[in-house]
């Protein structure tokens, strides 16, 4: 796709490149990312398997669970936490 577009490249550059949203193999959801729209991005991808294990090795010191970062919404009978809980 870059040499497509007049981009020159050889053997050892580095491409920078995102997952789209969508199905199939990652290889067939890449984009260079200078070339991608943010509406385009499996956001899903980078936060459930980039940010929420980091975030979960992180905060398990403080008692939040992996599961409890990646609940879509609260139930109205759960209280909701906040940081100075753990202070």
């Amino acid at each position: 796709m870059l040499k497509e577009k007049g981009w020159r490249l050889s053997g050892g550059d580095k491409v920078g490149f995102v997952i789209l949203a969508g199905t199939g193999r990652f290889y067939s959801r890449v984009k260079p990312y200078i070339f991608a729209k943010y509406d385009e991005i499996d956001v899903d991808y980078y936060v459930n398997n980039q940010v929420v294990p980091v975030a979960s090795r992180i905060l398990g010191f403080f008692n939040v669970t992996e599961k409890e970062l990646i609940k879509k919404e609260a139930k109205e009978s759960e209280e909701i936490r906040s940081l100075m809980d753990y202070v």
